[in-house]
């Protein structure tokens, strides 16, 4: 389908696809932050209700049920995809079949081949293909990132991260049908994403994934450790639990999975800190030494958790500047393209299948 696209000084006009919770608030980061650059059109939901009230919440003019009245619609250009990635690439395929942009949220989809058929729909219309993974839009983790790549602390290293998991079942019961959601490495691949982005190609995966939870029967994993090895020679290690409640109390030495959190990176040069403190702020710590000298300690600015400096600093509202800068501009490369987060999905992939065999 032809459609005309908008100009460069256009505001693009955009379809929530998907109006739970993340989706809303994805859609509350462009309504209250990027208004100059796209407008919110309309809103869909398979349940009217939720629809209905991400109309009324966001000031949204008109929403609907179906996807398909998306995809029929003249005065769209583009679309966000906030469903469960079993369904991202059907609605996907069709936007783009209907020559629409399409921003979908991470992860890329559940299985390979759907990722796939997203790239090549998103190549053969011409169309933007994003996936949010918006670590790649962070101050804090640009600074992190240019400090490993020019080797501050020596290279290769060794990156040792663990996180505390949010417990999904009760809002999203789907993460746990693995052709549905894929399970928790699918959900919380931001921090994958971003070494595959600071480190390049992959060598090789090993991983172990568990299912605590009782009423998981299925391979959509709720905690995992996974090792991957890259061809700079950099390892990267990242083990999620999302079975502890994540509250912690700050009157006790053991709380909830916030105390498991460790996020350091060390070289033959020096080491890397990251990590909360009682109140859950969050400082880095670089220090670098000579032999068993230390040399220098420095810690670069470090803001929110999730990856801005402050309130107003949220990453994703970089990501989606560029996503409608890249839709005006013609330009169909984003940091976060298509390709891109396949990589990921398909280091995501060698976990599982790891873990499957007991070999890397």
């Amino acid at each position: 389908m032809t459609q005309t696209s908008p100009g460069p000084r256009d505001p693009v006009r955009v379809a929530l696809i998907g109006c739970g919770t993340a989706g809303v608030q994805r859609a509350r980061c462009i309504a209250d932050k990027l208004s100059d650059q796209a407008a919110l059109v309309l809103a869909c939901d398979i349940n009217e209700d939720a629809a209905r009230d991400a109309r009324e919440s966001l000031g949204i003019a008109e929403h609907c049920q179906s996807h398909q009245e998306v995809m029929d619609r003249k005065d769209v250009d583009a679309v966000m995809i906030s469903i469960p990635p079993g369904r991202h690439r059907d609605v996907a395929v069709a936007a783009a079949q209907s020559g629409k942009h399409v921003f979908c949220e991470k992860p890329m989809a559940v299985e390979l081949d759907h990722a796939d058929e997203m790239i090549a729909a998103c190549d053969e219309a011409n169309v933007v293909l994003m996936i949010g993974y918006q670590f790649r839009y962070s101050k804090n983790r640009a600074v992190l990132r240019e400090l490993l790549q020019q080797g501050t602390i020596g290279r290769p290293v060794m990156w040792r991260e663990m996180l505390p998991l949010y417990p999904e079942a009760q809002s999203q019961p789907w993460l746990w049908d693995y052709q549905m959601g894929g399970g928790s490495l699918h959900e919380y691949s931001h921090s994958i994403d971003f070494a595959c982005y600071t480190f390049g190609p992959v060598d090789s995966v090993w991983a172990q994934l568990f299912s605590f939870r009782e009423t998981n029967r299925s391979k959509a994993c709720d905690s995992y450790c996974v090792n991957i090895k890259f061809a700079s020679g950099d390892v990267y290690h990242i083990s999620g639990f999302g079975m502890l409640p994540t509250d912690m109390d700050p009157g006790t030495p053991f709380g909830g999975s916030y105390r498991l959190y460790m996020d350091d990176i060390v070289g033959n040069r020096g080491a890397i800190y990251i990590g909360p403190d009682q109140e859950q702020k969050v400082s880095m710590t670089v220090t670098r030494h000579v032999g068993s000298a230390r040399q220098a300690v420095t810690r670069p600015h470090w803001g929110l958790w999730f990856g801005g400096t402050d309130a107003d600093d949220d990453p994703a509202f970089a990501m989606f500047s560029d996503f409608f800068e890249s839709i005006r501009v013609g330009r169909l490369a984003t940091r976060n393209a298509g390709p891109e987060a396949r990589r990921t999905l398909a280091v995501i992939h060698a976990a599982v299948e790891s873990s499957m065999t007991g070999q890397s």
